[in-house]
């Protein structure tokens, strides 16, 4: 008989299950990066975004009028830019807007539910101020 030490497959599979079920018990969204070179010959040693956001590595900022935030990770400009995630809309509504863009990210990744029925609208402001929850408690 073998155990699951004997057997790297077994392993892998117990660490997958043991990986799901703790994503599924945590508050955790995962949103989208972007890795790139953010220099600029006239700010050396700095991330340059634009002319409003330059920043230098170790910092970060969210990016104005988005909801995504810019981290500078070191003196040639190499930075990870990090947006929003999908979540699921409730049934039978779509996302719409916004709740407040000028949020701290990932608070500004909520949005407003739109329903075209009133029964749906009700459930749909719930599971809205839930998901609304879930991302300030991200920051």
């Amino acid at each position: 008989m073998t155990f699951a030490a004997d057997n790297p497959l077994k392993k892998l599979k117990y660490f997958i299950i043991f990986f799901l079920v703790l994503l599924s018990v945590s508050n955790y969204v995962a949103g989208w990066t972007a890795t790139g070179v953010y220099s600029h010959k006239a700010h050396p040693g700095k991330c340059y975004y634009n002319e409003r956001l330059i920043l230098s590595p170790g910092q970060r900022a969210k990016i104005s009028n988005t909801c995504s935030v810019i981290a500078c990770r070191d003196k040639n400009g190499s930075a990870d830019i990090y947006g929003c995630g999908a979540v699921a809309p409730p049934t039978n509504c779509e996302w719409g807007d916004y709740i407040n863009i000028n949020a701290p990210y990932s608070e500004c990744c909520a949005k407003k539910a739109v329903c075209k029925n009133s029964a749906d609208r009700k459930a749909a402001l719930i599971y809205q101020n839930d998901i609304l929850e879930m991302f300030k408690k991200q920051n």
